[in-house]
């Protein structure tokens, strides 16, 4: 998935396997996904309550259907910004995590470590549960007394969030090059995927069955273009999507339930190896707010199709989202517009993080 933007270097880190290839900035989106663009205000507004403190303890689970891997966070409650006031702790999940050696990772969910000093925006999640409203951009971390990434203090924050004070902007113009110098801890076999990815036949509305299969195979060729080490390999369709217990070895994009988000990516592979084992895309079939397009040209009040595919499969390759606002042009900028069909092509940070992954 797609959100906007924000200036947050991040570390690897193999406990939560957070691979980054660009560079990156604090974003703000209403899930975790590829997701239409909000302003921290905005998330503020829809989240259910946010809340300050300190993360105590991590667990990992199954989800009721064994589709993917939850991490249950809990956080010691300081401050309550929205909501209940009289709360001490706070517990909620965010998707990804490991069970034994089976490791999944969501490039746009965030991952929390006992000791971090955080603001949280929650809502619950389809399955009553709550979760972090916005994905990462939901979560922002305090260093050294102040956010990290936006260089203001928690008391402006809250402000901001609260609606109290204005949100102010950050970098108009893309500083975004390419990061060649970060070490991916996994990625796939040279130069394939090892498998070939399938297509669940069923279109969202807005395309036929033939534009749906043509979008994604257009927007697989683009990165096969980018004189990388990589090739996707195009499986043909399949009646699958990645409900059910998880992983089922199959690499399948399809259109779902992708909460409020345009699509996301599951990743999984071997925790222990680094081995990656497959790669599920779902786009959003939501038909209230959603409204989609396979139309050669942009279209007014209609996300592109094929824009947010190609997208999606830089997550495939184990690129991050771009969420500097001066870098909208990059297809791994994370949030897709209206009327927009821009991101079906690539730019030179998309292909340059591709090939120092792939080189």
């Amino acid at each position: 998935m797609r959100e906007p933007a924000r200036h947050l270097h991040r570390s690897i880190s193999f406990s939560i396997l957070c691979l980054i290839l660009l560079v990156q900035v604090p974003a703000w989106a209403p899930a975790w996904g590829f997701a239409p663009p909000r302003s921290l205000a905005d998330l503020g507004r829809e989240a259910q309550s946010i809340v300050q403190g300190r993360v105590i303890g991590t667990r990992f689970a199954r989800n009721a259907d064994k589709s993917l891997i939850y991490t249950h966070v809990t956080l010691d409650v300081s401050r309550t910004l929205k909501g209940n006031h009289t709360l001490r702790r706070a517990h909620f999940r965010v998707m990804g995590g490991h069970i034994g050696s089976l490791g999944l990772r969501v490039p746009e969910s965030p991952g929390f470590d006992v000791g971090e000093d955080v603001v949280v925006l929650l809502s619950p999640d389809q399955e009553g549960f709550l979760t972090v409203h916005g994905g990462r951009q939901g979560k922002l971390v305090i260093q050294d007394g102040l956010v990290r990434g936006l260089g203001i203090s928690p008391e402006r924050l809250a402000g901001v969030l609260t609606g109290g004070l204005p949100g102010g902007d950050a970098l108009a113009v893309c500083s975004i090059l390419c990061d060649a110098s970060s070490t991916p801890i996994f990625r796939w076999p040279q130069p394939a995927m090892g498998k070939p990815y399938i297509v669940n036949p069923i279109p969202m509305d807005g395309c036929t069955e033939g534009e749906w299969l043509s979008a994604v195979t257009a927007s697989a060729e683009t990165w096969n273009a980018a004189f990388a080490q990589f090739v996707f390999d195009y499986g043909g369709t399949a009646n699958l999507t990645n409900r059910g217990k998880q992983p089922d070895g199959n690499n399948v994009i399809y259109v779902g339930n992708a909460s409020s988000s345009l699509a996301y990516t599951t990743l999984w592979f071997n925790f222990h190896t680094g081995e990656m084992l497959e790669n599920d895309t779902v786009i959003s079939v939501d038909k209230n707010s959603i409204h989609w397009s396979c139309d050669p040209l942009p279209q007014a009040g209609k996300y592109d199709v094929q824009s947010v595919i190609t997208h999606e499969l830089g997550h495939f390759l184990f690129l991050d989202d771009i969420t500097d606002p001066g870098c909208r042009s990059l297809t791994m900028y994370g949030a897709g517009y209206w009327n927009n069909i821009g991101p079906r092509s690539l730019e030179a940070a998309d292909i340059c993080g591709i090939q120092a992954l792939y080189p």
